[in-house]
């Protein structure tokens, strides 16, 4: 599948992710040869229709420069913002002040998710002038809980409902007014933006899902870790 139109990348990358309960930010934690980041921006940067790259990095990061890919051609560094939804912002803001036309917002700690699933989002945004995101249909049962409480209060129906991954593709400018209509003018964004889509979504800007693979995994918890390393070790046999 060829696409004829260029595609920058967004990665938030300055989240400390607590519930990983390491010392470093879980997108520094080794993988195989590598960091989780490294892994992940590596998805993009060979393929040939990604013209950039923007990492969002905290302020005080000393990390990434020590990273190899840090010095590669496609990267571009910003500095993110509180939330991670003030991060991407921040990244989205530089490449619509640059004139980008199309984006997708990648989780710095989904370093499984396949090139030919990047390849159908791109194509399938381009070519219906839409914003879409990655994502897999709910196959298991779903169970709404009470509030606060670990009791079942009922069972979701689960047709039409999809897990949303990462990337999340749009329109560079619908994407950043989007965004910039949901924070507040001290800087706080709407807790109600839960992702890309949401916003996009709150703006009235119609969102396709793309069926992508369910390997597409977030890492999250320290278990997480040995899951990504075995795809990640299955994609090279």
């Amino acid at each position: 599948m060829v696409i004829d139109h260029m595609f920058s990348v967004v990665i938030p990358a300055s989240g400390i992710g607590k519930r990983m309960q390491a010392e470093i930010p879980k997108q520094y934690l080794p993988l195989l040869d590598k960091s989780v980041l490294e892994h992940t921006i590596g998805c993009f940067t060979d393929l040939p229709f990604v013209d950039e790259v923007v990492v969002v990095i905290a302020q005080h990061d000393e990390m990434f420069n020590t990273l190899k890919i840090a010095n590669h051609p496609k990267i571009h560094k910003v500095i993110g913002g509180k939330e991670r939804a003030n991060s991407v912002f921040n990244g989205i803001k530089y490449l619509y002040e640059k004139g980008t036309q199309w984006v997708m917002v990648h989780d710095a700690a989904r370093p499984c998710v396949e090139q030919d699933d990047i390849v159908n989002l791109a194509q399938h945004c381009f070519t219906n002038k839409q914003a879409g995101i990655l994502g897999s249909p709910v196959r298991d049962t779903m169970k709404r809980a009470g509030s606060n409480s670990n009791l079942i209060e009922h069972t979701e129906e689960r047709n039409g409902l999809w897990h949303a991954f990462t990337p999340q593709c749009s329109n560079v400018s619908q994407l950043f007014q989007a965004l910039n209509s949901q924070i507040s003018t001290q800087g706080d964004i709407n807790p109600r933006v839960t992702d890309e889509a949401s916003a996009l979504e709150m703006a009235g800007f119609p969102v396709a899902l793309v069926n992508g693979s369910a390997k597409n995994i977030k890492i999250t918890q320290p278990e997480d870790l040995a899951l990504a390393e075995y795809y990640i070790k299955s994609k090279k046999q």
